[in-house]
């Protein structure tokens, strides 16, 4: 169970409201003030939970601007955007309308280049905060995003029903076949991409930190790549639907879904991080939350939204464990978790490269950061006692040691943490790119089928090896590592020999003093 604050962790039991679906909100009339536990998360209901009623309400809203600019794009007898370059096809198209000022494409176009309103647009030196945070906690905040924001988000009915709709992450076929666990991988290195994108670990240190996410930027193209690949998939759902005789009263990604994928990646990985044990200061939260919300808005939530639920760690904290009912809940009660995307997505990032980590460490992690409440709900298996009880603890003291070691060794040699930052920046982005066999997604949409790229698709985004900036990268790595355990190992001894001494002057001192209290009774 995670308490979110100290009067949840006071509140006597018979006082907390036990929420399982949106219906019990107002089953049980959830007021302000009032403890409140739901999935795992028990937390105290304010003004920043947000009300069922709310959250139906943005179901029915979706990116309208971006929606019609597709729409604009691809009913003119153009073939469709499967295989395309999002972002290039619109800047080319909008080129040859920029005099229609009535053009929905040219709309979409002058609004993804304003600039954040007041409140959240990031300021350079948050952006600089913010990338040192995401690097220090690299790897617990990337595991926290898969084990907890993937594998669980993902798991909303609503949005199961989307990613079945056009094949994407899960299939219509609940077969385990490892055509299905690679296609799903290669999915959630795409999105990985775009996270480490929108963080600049793809692009190199400016002179102005937030430059690559200001328009023409290279982490802002994704951005606009990404809500664009949203709006195709968001209409595919809905012709589908129509197809199909279905009359919805939502929209299929729509602007409870982005909220809550920008509270995934934006709050998320500070609740993990919490349950992880790892610290982090109040500047750098609000730092990479300041991010987040810049990034939101060019991903197409609305400003409302985002001023309103995200301008604070304790806001979007509230807002998030709020949201997760509506998002998790299942009031029609006919949808089964095991069925969803967690166990797909945990079975196939097991015994990959570089760890080859077992679907056992899979589970253990998302245990360990979902609770036992939430993975119950979704699911997720229990691991062997050799895992649970021996292997991952002794993996994540491991994870976790060199970040706690850069905190302290810093005010030592800063230099070494920097050094650390550089080495990953540049590990993590090889390493995607390296698992997507070598190349750097442009976002481009699938068939409706949902299969892989064509082959002149795939060409366009292939990368030249680099293999003498890999080698240089592993040494300076190497470099890092040596440090950490050299200085460790001598400071280790060296603590041993001070309190061997200390302990051996005691010693001395305590004899003394038995000698002189026997002298003094004769």
């Amino acid at each position: 169970m995670f308490y979110h604050d100290d009067n949840a962790k006071r509140a006597p039991e018979d006082l907390v409201k036990h929420i399982s679906t949106p219906h019990d909100l107002q089953l049980k009339e959830v007021r302000v003030g009032d403890v409140v536990h739901a999935l795992g998360n028990r937390f105290t209901w304010s003004n920043d939970c947000v009300p069922a009623e709310v959250c139906a309400d943005w179901r029915s809203r979706g990116d309208p601007l971006c929606d019609e600019a597709l729409r604009e794009m691809f009913s003119s007898g153009i073939a469709g955007p499967a295989g395309k370059d999002l972002y290039d096809f619109l800047e080319t198209y909008v080129a040859a309308k920029k005099h229609d000022a009535n053009s929905p494409s040219v709309k979409f176009w002058n609004h993804i280049h304003d600039l954040p309103p007041a409140g959240a647009q990031v300021t350079d030196d948050e952006t600089l905060v913010a990338q040192r945070f995401y690097l220090d906690c690299s790897l617990q905040i990337t595991q926290g995003l898969l084990y907890y924001t993937l594998a669980g988000g993902f798991a909303s009915p609503r949005i199961v029903r989307t990613l079945r709709s056009i094949s994407y992450l899960v299939t219509p076929s609940k077969a385990e076949t490892k055509e299905a666990d690679d296609r799903t991988y290669t999915r959630l290195l795409e999105t990985m991409q775009f996270f480490t994108d929108v963080l600049g670990c793809t692009t190199s240190p400016t002179t102005k930190p937030s430059a690559y996410l200001l328009p023409g930027g290279e982490g802002w193209k994704s951005c606009i790549r990404v809500r664009m690949l949203h709006g195709v998939a968001r209409n595919r759902v809905l012709t589908k639907w129509k197809r199909d005789g279905l009359t919805e009263s939502i929209v299929p990604i729509a602007q409870e879904d982005m909220s809550g994928t920008l509270a995934g990646f934006s709050t998320t990985p500070l609740w993990v991080l919490n349950s992880l044990g790892i610290p982090s200061t109040s500047i750098e939260q609000n730092a990479y939350l300041s991010l987040w919300r810049h990034i939101g808005f060019y991903m197409g939530v609305e400003p409302d939204i985002i001023l309103r639920y995200f301008t604070s760690v304790r806001t979007s904290t509230d807002f998030l464990a709020s949201l997760m009912i509506a998002l998790l809940g299942d009031d029609e009660g006919n949808y089964v978790a095991a069925e969803g995307p967690t166990l797909p997505i945990l079975r196939a990032t097991s015994n990959r490269a570089p760890t080859y980590a077992p679907v056992q460490y899979a589970y253990a992690y998302t245990r360990k950061v979902l609770g036992p409440e939430l993975s119950e709900h979704l699911a997720v298996p229990k691991p062997g006692f050799w895992m649970g009880y021996i292997r991952f603890p002794a993996v994540l003291w491991a994870q976790h040691y060199p970040v706690v070691f850069g905190r302290y060794y810093s005010y030592i040699r800063p230099g070494w943490r920097d050094a650390r930052r550089a080495v990953l920046r540049e590990m993590i982005s090889r390493g995607v790119r390296n698992g997507m066999g070598l190349r750097k997604t442009h976002f481009r949409p699938r068939d409706e089928k949902g299969g892989d790229l064509e082959k002149d698709a795939q060409a366009a985004e292939k990368l030249i090896p680099d293999y003498i900036g890999g080698k240089r990268m592993m040494w300076n790595w190497v470099l890092v590592l040596t440090e950490m355990i050299l200085v460790s190992t001598f400071g280790a001894v060296g603590m041993a020999a001070a309190l061997f001494m200390f302990m051996k002057m005691l010693h001395k001192n305590f004899v003394l003093y038995n000698m002189t209290a026997d002298n003094f009774m004769l």
